[in-house]
């Protein structure tokens, strides 16, 4: 398998420079972050050269909170 190098642009600024940058054996269609209370997602949205090597780009898109099951 191909290791891609893939960098998460976009979101809050809280997200630390670690957590932006991912190894991926493919090309996912999403990529969810745990951050506090929820998930930040990310959509992929290319791949581009940076200092001969490629790397694929994932843009924030939305969050999602965590659901809390609902009292019975």
């Amino acid at each position: 398998m191909t290791e891609m190098r893939a960098v998460l642009i976009g979101g809050p600024e809280g997200l630390n420079a670690d957590d932006r940058v991912r190894r991926l054996t493919s090309l996912a269609e999403g990529i969810r972050c745990r951050v506090g209370n929820g998930y930040e997602c990310f959509q992929f949205f290319g791949e581009r050269m940076v200092f001969d090597a490629s790397v694929v780009v994932y843009e924030w898109s939305h969050r999602e909170l965590d659901r809390v099951p609902d009292p019975e």
